[in-house]
């Protein structure tokens, strides 16, 4: 049984198989026509680790799950999915954001045999759009002790566990599906599944509990813009590759964002954008002009100079001290 929530600006389909995420298609302005990217497809009934935030036990992992209630504030919409096993039940609570691109994920896990300990596991796969399947570049993410965001390889993540990351996630070219706030300290570790085709899924490994325990976590799942990012968690901004010209390629991102938005064309915007700097530029440019000009006739009357005083040096470096102070040069 599915469920269709519209999130910020984003259609989600979730399922009461593993009570997860299944699809999500993202409302985006396509060379002035809307259209939708779906990066989650809906996996087949086998595999139910493709599905988002689906929390797997080490054994007898709750499956069948019933959607418990559904609600909506100004805010967010809420869904609560309930299912228990002989050895444990479940309760899983989404908060889709209708203001930004956040998920709220709030996992409920009772143990219901007597000092059995339980440990659940959330898998988060990563966004993957499959019309450009060959030009995909995907790679984890991870928020590491030296506090800063570091990009992994899907090669760099086989056979390595992160303990307690800040942000766990993983990327493509264009999205994220990334876990941002985990304030009951779920993760107690991190690590990478590579799956078939170049994918990849982020495990977040929970801790051993014997009695009821809630933990409520944040994820950012949506484009990487700086914007929507920053609106989030700051921290993402480092998933964005400006370069070493960082505060120039911000700005010039920003200008393009802003003429795209009453453009609609990001060609024209482009253009516009190109005119724009070249006439902001203009004023240098001129003056850059203007003083090679006089270098060159400088160093053309340094030469003459060099030749009428080629057997009188005083008089040499006189007329050429005077000759740099008329250019209003240093030597």
């Amino acid at each position: 049984v599915t469920t269709e929530v519209n999130g910020y600006h984003a259609d989600m389909i979730f399922s009461n198989g593993g009570a997860a995420l299944n699809q999500i298609s993202f409302i985006r302005d396509l060379a002035g026509v809307q259209g939708f990217i779906t990066t989650l497809q809906s996996p087949l009934l086998n595999e139910h680790s493709k599905g988002a935030f689906l929390v797997a036990l080490q054994e007898m992992t709750p499956y069948n799950f019933t959607l418990v209630s559904q609600s909506q504030t100004e805010e967010a919409q809420h869904l609560i999915f309930e299912s228990s096993t002989k050895q444990a039940k479940i309760t899983k609570e989404f908060i889709v954001s209708l203001k930004k691109y956040e998920l709220g994920l709030v996992v409920t896990v009772e143990p219901l045999v007597k000092d059995a300990a339980v440990q659940p596991r959330i898998f988060i796969p990563g966004p993957f759009m499959s019309e450009i399947v060959d030009q995909e570049k995907v790679s984890g993410i991870i928020f590491n002790e030296r506090e800063s965001l570091k990009k992994l390889a899907p090669e760099a993540t086989v056979d390595v566990a992160w303990a307690s990351p800040k942000i766990v996630g993983v990327e493509d070219r264009y999205f994220i599906a990334a876990l941002v706030s985990d304030k009951d300290n779920f993760t107690q570790r991190a690590y990478f599944k590579r799956n078939e085709g170049n994918r990849l899924t982020a495990i977040l490994e929970g801790p051993k509990v014997t009695e009821k325990t809630t933990w409520s976590m944040s994820f950012y799942y949506g484009p990487k813009e700086a914007a929507q990012l920053y609106a989030v968690d700051k921290r993402l901004e480092g998933v964005m590759d400006y370069g070493w010209l960082a505060p120039i390629s911000k700005f010039l991102i920003f200008l393009l964002t802003f003429i795209y938005s009453y453009i609609g064309n990001y060609g024209w915007a482009i253009i516009i954008l190109t005119v724009l700097m070249r006439v902001l530029l203009l004023p240098f440019v001129q003056k850059g002009k203007r003083n090679m000009r006089r270098s060159s006739e400088l160093a053309q009357k340094l030469k003459h100079l060099e030749i009428k005083y080629k057997d009188d040096q005083e008089a040499y470096q006189q007329a050429r001290m005077e000759l740099y102070k008329k250019y209003g040069m240093s030597p």
